[in-house]
């Protein structure tokens, strides 16, 4: 078991008020004596826990922190290498399938992970070379709509569309879902909060509006919504 998850599991005994013993955690983490003792030794004098020793039943518990309401904690997600890799290999392909709803997010996401893969030197770079899936892209009129439908999907905000079979001046609906078919993505929404879902090919979204909150809510980069037609 990596460091990482063995400490978590400490760290979640000890947050819990249990008083937990070297021996307990040799069997729970199936690791030896003196590696608990390392992890101890991580946690009190790296990480700064409040570790207190009870001597009468050899058990260790959370000791009294400084400030009031303090309660310790770690810092972060910690990964291993190949954890990293892994979660790249899953965004790329994620890359390739999403119609661009949640490209901001990705990149979000996936920047501080290649950051941490360069910094350990670790290899696992250019994977767009190693993992390309080939499905219907949608237009560049739908991607440019994608831009406003997506965070309402994530968010799940109403939005103003402008599409074949909804009303020329555009309707209000809610979107539910995008579904990749054969013959090309579909977008799910409701006219209204409780009505039933019905099914629009992306391919007939001819623009998009942010309303009311979106604007607000959405990133920046995610904002600009197309010109109705």
């Amino acid at each position: 078991m990596p460091q990482a998850e063995r400490l978590f599991h400490i760290c979640r005994r000890l947050n819990e008020g249990a008083r937990v013993s070297v021996r307990s955690l040799m069997e729970e983490l199936e690791v030896s004596r003196a590696t608990v003792f390392r992890d101890f030794e991580l946690l009190r004098d790296r990480l700064h826990a409040p570790l207190a020793w009870d001597a009468a039943d050899e058990t260790y518990r959370l000791g009294q922190e400084r400030g009031p309401g303090a309660r310790f904690i770690l810092p972060g997600t910690w990964m291993e290498a190949d954890h990293t890799y892994g979660m790249l290999t899953v965004l790329q392909v994620a890359a390739a399938v999403d119609p661009g709803a949640a490209a901001y997010y990705r990149r979000q996401f996936g920047n501080p992970l290649k950051q941490a893969q360069a910094k350990r030197e670790n290899r696992g770079h250019g994977l767009h070379e190693k993992i390309s899936v080939d499905l219907p892209r949608p237009s560049s009129q739908a991607q440019a709509a994608l831009r406003v439908i997506g965070p309402a999907l994530m968010l799940d905000a109403p939005v103003r569309l402008w599409a074949a079979g909804l009303a020329d001046e555009g309707e209000t609906v809610l979107p539910t879902g995008l579904r990749l078919r054969t013959d090309g993505w579909q977008l799910d929404y409701r006219r209204v909060a409780d009505g039933p879902v019905q099914t629009l090919p992306l391919a007939q979204v001819r623009s998009a509006q942010a309303i009311g909150n979106l604007k607000d809510l959405v990133p920046r980069e995610m904002r600009t919504a197309t010109e109705p037609r």
